[in-house]
């Protein structure tokens, strides 16, 4: 096999029902360079590694499977950026969980395409579905109105208004200089679409390519996000990355930044059930009236809605 010219980066846990279509879906694509498949499995405890290996015996000069016998995500690992992106061979880098998928057969050689003849870009991305673990649709996530270079105001802002990890493809000579932690931040999402912003353009495709599905067995939103304690914490541990962030732009984005600091303050005080520290934000000012009426009735009858939020 000639080198890669692009390697797909899989990570995936507990993903049995899910993993041989995300795989599918890279093998599918009509892309005229070769691509490598480099699968990480975190020591699955079910089927998904034999599902895996079946994929290597049939395809071993483009699946890379490791295997793991202890999991490395409980150890605090970075698997992104420790593992999988020093063994990329490709000048680019895809990405896709174990569990999403990739729906066109023409998003490799679209991006690939782009990303050859602008290379004032580190990364591109696009539409995509949301759906549930047995594929119904959720929404189209059609995050601007047409193709456009993605704002950094964006970036920093309301994690579900930018694309989901699946549609990104990046330059690897970028992303290899990320070393697990920007800023003071261990690789997430976002912290890796801010690192590129900070090195170049980003560009938004306003084309579906992609699924991307919520709440599924080994997922970040069944490990973390089921619990509004964790989910508070996760909100709140960006705030000093943010404010990091804003010295290494020399304030570039300084009004966008303090907005977001204040809007996780908010939203980590309602998951708190804080609602007087709530009601002191500027985002209260600004919410809808069904969200001010949540906190004023919260903090006069705080009993009341804690009961709504558990039914």
């Amino acid at each position: 096999m000639n080198k890669p010219v692009i390697s797909i980066i899989c990570n995936t846990f507990n993903q049995e029902k899910y993993i041989a279509e995300a795989l599918d879906s890279f093998l599918m694509q009509k892309v005229n360079v070769p691509f490598e498949i480099l699968v990480h499995d975190d020591a699955s405890t079910d089927k998904t590694p034999e599902i895996v290996r079946e994929y290597e015996a049939k395809y071993p000069d483009v699946i890379k499977p490791i295997y793991q016998t202890e999991n490395q995500y409980s150890k605090g690992v970075s698997i992104t950026p420790v593992i999988q992106i020093p063994r990329a061979k490709g000048k680019y880098i895809a990405f896709c969980e174990g569990d999403d998928y990739w729906t066109d057969e023409n998003k490799l050689q679209m991006q690939f395409d782009f990303m050859e003849n602008n290379p004032d870009y580190t990364l591109c991305c696009h539409a995509y579905s949301m759906v549930n673990k047995d594929r119904t649709l959720i929404e189209e996530r059609f995050d601007f109105s047409d193709d456009c270079d993605v704002p950094m105001k964006r970036l920093i802002g309301n994690q579900l208004l930018v694309p989901q990890f699946a549609t990104h493809f990046l330059r690897t000579e970028c992303i290899s200089q990320f070393k697990g932690e920007f800023l003071g931040r261990q690789s997430k999402d976002m912290i890796i679409r801010i690192f590129c912003a900070t090195r170049g353009k980003i560009f938004y495709f306003n084309r579906n390519m992609s699924c991307y599905r919520r709440f599924t067995e080994g997922s970040w939103t069944m490990r973390e996000g089921q619990s509004a304690a964790r989910m508070a914490n996760e909100i709140r541990s960006y705030i000093p990355f943010l404010e990091k962030l804003n010295e290494y732009t020399d304030f570039q984005y300084d009004a966008d930044i303090r907005k977001e600091i204040d809007d996780r303050l908010f939203k980590s005080d309602l998951l708190e059930n804080n609602y007087k520290a709530a009601r002191k934000r500027q985002a209260f000012k600004t919410a809808s009236i069904k969200r001010k009426l949540y906190v004023v009735v919260g903090c006069v009858f705080p009993q009341l809605i804690t009961k709504i939020r558990k039914q």
